[in-house]
């Protein structure tokens, strides 16, 4: 089964990479990136994995970094992520973007 990312999110994860290499160092944005493709993978397999929240989507939290990857079930697509988001942030800054 494959997934869906939206072009937005994938440009949250990448400036969460791109800050921590210079502001923190390479190998901790790259243990980022393997946080998000252990999500990924898992999600890709399970799509329950994450509960439910209260914008009618699921959810799934990065174990070892601030951030929360908001997805939609897609039995034929698989999951269909709508943000890579800093905990952070204002929470539903990013439901715009279920209107693609």
């Amino acid at each position: 089964m494959s997934h869906w990312i939206h072009p937005e999110a994938e440009a949250e994860l990448e400036e969460a990479t791109l800050y921590l290499a210079e502001h923190a160092s390479p190998a901790l944005a790259k243990a980022l990136l393997l946080e998000y493709e252990r999500i990924l993978g898992l999600l890709v397999e399970n799509q329950q994995s994450g509960p439910h929240c209260e914008f009618g989507l699921r959810l799934y939290h990065f174990d070892r970094f601030p951030y929360t990857v908001f997805y939609e079930e897609d039995a034929s697509l698989g999951p269909q992520i709508y943000a890579v988001a800093p905990q952070a942030r204002d929470p539903g800054y990013w439901l715009g973007r279920r209107e693609r």
